[in-house]
């Protein structure tokens, strides 16, 4: 296809959720007054993912994965004061996120790895009120270019994707206490960090155990959201005879961190 959508200027509160676009010349380009785009995933295109042009402030910009475009994942061109770019994933596009002369702007509690050039690359007209933190960056070309700079709260760890197997990618985060998948919930023998490492956003969406703190990526506040470790804290008197009774239940497979109360032992062991 060419471009996946194209919205002109003369449309208005316009919301795009939901879709897929997938190998497009384009993805998607919105020269319109834009309230919401969500949920959306747009992967291999030739060019952008998403390009922003004009007329769209307060555009909120949530919950969407971009992967492997050739060019930026998002960019914004003169495009968007007091936009929100929050918990979406940028995966392998040349650029993760690409802004020109486009300010105010909340980047918050998104993953941005394996870009080949940058991860967020901003002009000078573009930093002077915006409000970065709470993102992942790894594994890009480099992490900040222009005038980009890293935000309060940002991490430089692997996220821990479930697959980056080529044509089977799935990012959705590794857990220990689960996550989901076609045939439903599985256990991994590793965690990402980017659980429970997100802003203070609302989290109620994400599944008990969420940690009480929102995920950072696509699946962040999202009944998608991998779970959080489990928290068992056991409290014997050090050198008892007889241990600790009592009973949780627990979900099979799921790991726990233990702590004993009162041992001298520094970790609690």
């Amino acid at each position: 296809c060419g471009r996946g959508l194209y919205i002109y200027s003369a449309a208005t509160n316009i919301q795009v959720t939901g879709n897929v676009f997938q190998q497009c010349t384009n993805g998607v380009y919105l020269d319109a007054k834009v309230d919401l785009f969500s949920e959306n995933d747009i992967r291999a295109c030739l060019g952008y993912g998403l390009q922003l042009q004009n007329n769209n402030a307060d555009v909120k910009i949530l919950n969407n994965v971009f992967l492997k475009n050739s060019g930026a994942g998002i960019l914004m061109d003169s495009a968007s004061t007091n936009a929100v770019i929050r918990n979406n994933t940028l995966v392998a596009n040349t650029q993760g996120i690409l802004l020109t002369n486009t300010d105010g702007l909340t980047i918050r509690n998104n993953i941005i790895a394996y870009s080949v050039n940058s991860g967020i690359t901003a002009d000078v007209n573009s930093i002077g009120f915006w409000n970065p933190g709470f993102n992942c960056y790894y594994s890009n070309g480099v992490d900040y270019a222009g005038s980009a700079f890293p935000g309060a709260n940002d991490i430089a760890l692997d996220p821990k994707f479930a697959s980056m197997v080529i044509g089977n990618e799935d990012l959705h985060l590794r857990s220990r206490s689960g996550r989901i998948a076609p045939n439903g919930w599985v256990y991994d023998p590793d965690h990402s960090p980017c659980i429970d490492a997100g802003d203070a956003s609302p989290f109620g969406l994400e599944p008990v155990p969420n940690g009480g703190r929102i995920n950072i990526g696509r699946y962040g506040n999202t009944v998608e959201a991998s779970r959080s470790l489990i928290p068992l804290v056991v409290e014997t008197a050090f050198g008892a005879t007889m241990p600790p009774q009592g009973t949780n239940w627990l979900g099979f497979g799921s790991p726990v961190v233990c702590e004993v109360l009162n041992s001298p032992a520094p970790d609690g062991a």
